[in-house]
């Protein structure tokens, strides 16, 4: 089986197994659902599994040193309609960069690229826009593989080889300009896939003039990179069969109510001009605030119940957005979650 044919696989795989354990638990969206392909095509219904398997987000990384979230969210997918484009994308340009740069120097590009994808993520989301915004997909890795092309055909010296990067390079631009129209692709990710694709595919450039001792780096960086995402899938299957997560200081409560006003009120603000997807991103990013006081609520006294109130309040409000309820319940939604953040927890 080829390398780009195995991380379909295990994209596919992963999507499979998580909607799994999400019907045998009854968890999420599944367990009042009339069909199951509505929450499989709509908004982020595997949330609950996949914050255990490894979203990404720069609270879970920079606080909670969870860096295997870092390779573990380049398998994960919002739903079945962004699985199938990506893995699409993946079948048509994989098996090109797999055999212009060979396999062990394509592992390495996939998933080395999504890391970068993820760091860039991490940064422009948390440090630029000072949001704790979650990321899932194997796009960022795909454009670093666009990356990867575009310095293959430059590289190459030929007219037709800059041709063909000039070509890759315009829909590369396509794709940035399409994510800064619909706010639900993270073009932080994207961005940072694509350059790091650009360096990368320069690096790894297959020169005749290559020695055996580079031949033998790349193999070795190409197999402790397999290694490393092999033990970052372990432990998120773990996770998500202990249905276990890493408890966060209460100290983080400030800033994850002030994340949680910053959202309800963008929400209330642009709720006329939202469309379906902008109302599932802003479900995607309510939910790790969910998560993050439901976490909270279980592991401080003083705090708890009134964490648990407004976790479940957000969970409804995520799931109205999610289903695109009529605008009147989402908006009582956010003002039932703007009466509980202006009462405080009680101190004892």
């Amino acid at each position: 089986m080829s390398a780009s044919n195995l991380l379909l696989s295990l994209n596919v795989a992963v999507f499979l197994s998580l909607t799994t354990v999400s019907l045998l638990r009854e968890r999420g969206p599944f367990h009042d659902r009339e069909s199951i392909w509505e929450p499989l095509t709509v908004g982020f219904p595997l949330q609950y599994e996949s914050e255990g398997f490894g979203w990404l987000s720069l609270d879970d990384v920079k606080t909670r040193g969870e860096w295997w979230r870092l390779f573990n969210y380049q398998f994960l997918h919002a739903n079945l309609l962004h699985l199938l484009f990506n893995m699409l994308a993946l079948l048509k340009m994989g098996p090109a960069v797999e055999l212009y740069f060979g396999r062990n120097r394509f592992v390495l590009l996939y998933l080395v690229s999504g890391v970068l994808a993820g760091l860039a993520s991490m940064v422009g989301h948390g440090w630029i826009e000072h949001q704790n915004s979650v990321t899932v997909g194997a796009s960022g890795a795909l454009f670093g593989l666009m990356g990867a092309l575009i310095s293959f055909g430059r590289k190459t010296g030929s007219i037709a080889g800059r041709a063909f990067a000039r070509t890759v390079a315009m829909n590369a631009v396509a794709m940035l300009v399409l994510g800064f129209m619909f706010p639900v692709f993270d073009n932080w990710a994207h961005g940072g896939g694509l350059v790091g694709g650009v360096v990368l595919g320069s690096v790894l450039f297959p020169s005749r003039r290559a020695g055996k001792s580079l031949r033998r780096l790349t193999l070795a960086a190409s197999l402790a990179a397999s290694l490393v995402s092999v033990a970052a899938l372990g432990i998120g299957c773990v996770r998500v069969l202990t249905q276990r997560s890493s408890p966060l200081k209460v100290a983080d409560l400030s800033l994850h109510v002030q994340n949680l006003e910053i959202l309800v009120h963008q929400v209330l603000t642009n709720l006329p001009r939202m469309d379906r997807m902008d109302k599932a991103a802003k479900a995607m990013d309510l939910s790790s605030i969910r998560k993050a006081l439901a976490d909270i609520s279980e592991s401080d006294e003083q705090c708890g119940p009134w964490c648990r109130q407004v976790a479940e309040a957000v969970d409804q409000l995520a799931v109205r957005l999610r289903r695109a309820s009529p605008d009147q319940a989402i908006q009582k939604q956010c003002f039932d979650v703007v009466t509980l953040l202006r009462e405080p927890p009680a101190e004892n």
